[in-house]
């Protein structure tokens, strides 16, 4: 174990709800299976909690603690009626617990682009961060982050089929070609009509999205993928 860090079990009722959290929607169903999954095999992986003082409205002078990472795994031992889970217990700053849960979130591959984009704005804006900050910490390159970013300036029509999964992030390259705002959500509610219909048969493949920007577009040829992230281990203990 490294230093400053302890494994240990904790209280769940003794557990406060992560002061920044970046994913917005925990689908029922996910949290269902996963308690199933704990059910039958137990808890593969810690949490990760931080030492902080008990509500104000309690005299408790039992240890108290806010989540860092695990949210969906405390939900899923609240319906199996656990007391307890297993966590590792570090001392760390507000910013640095907002960024190891974002870096967890995205670790899991658990949120929608706009829950990302919005994700990391919030840290800029409440922890006074740069692009160049996020981006090192984060290990994604400035260009991904930049992009991302960006979604957060479409119209709001598009940013609800982001958060749907109807549109991806490769439609939205060739929409910005547009100047017309209208123009763009009228040919992003197309393009998500078909990727719904086209889903019926399996997820669409990178090559179905490039070849649908150069459709919306008309466009001959397609950018190529955004650039993937580097992924930064939160913990290595129990995983």
């Amino acid at each position: 174990m490294n230093q400053g860090r302890l494994l240990r079990e904790v209280r769940i009722d003794r557990i406060l709800p992560a002061h920044f959290q970046a994913r917005q929607v925990f689908s029922d169903q996910v949290i269902a299976q996963l308690s199933e999954s704990m059910k039958e095999v137990g808890q593969n992986t810690p949490l990760l909690v931080r030492p902080t003082a008990p509500p104000s409205s309690t005299a408790d002078s039992e240890d108290w603690f806010e989540l860092v990472c695990g949210e969906c795994r405390v939900r899923a031992a609240k319906l199996l009626r656990w007391t307890t889970l297993w966590a590792v217990i570090e001392e760390m700053t507000d910013e640095n617990a907002a960024l190891r849960g974002m870096v967890d979130n995205e670790q899991r591959r658990s949120l929608n682009l706009i829950e990302r984009a919005t994700g990391y704005q919030k840290l800029m804006t409440e922890y006074h961060l740069t692009q160049e900050q996020v981006s090192e910490r984060s290990a994604m390159t400035p260009p991904t982050l930049s992009r991302l970013l960006g979604l957060l300036d479409e119209p709001a029509e598009i940013q609800e089929m982001l958060k749907k999964e109807q549109l991806t992030e490769f439609h939205c390259r060739a929409l910005d070609r547009l100047q017309d705002r209208k123009r763009r959500v009228r040919l992003a509610n197309g393009s998500g009509r078909a990727r719904d219909e086209r889903e019926g048969n399996g997820p669409a493949s990178p090559e179905d999205s490039r070849s649908k920007q150069n459709e919306i577009c008309g466009k001959e040829e397609a950018r190529g993928p955004r650039d993937g992230l580097q992924w930064i281990p939160v913990f290595v203990e129990g995983q």
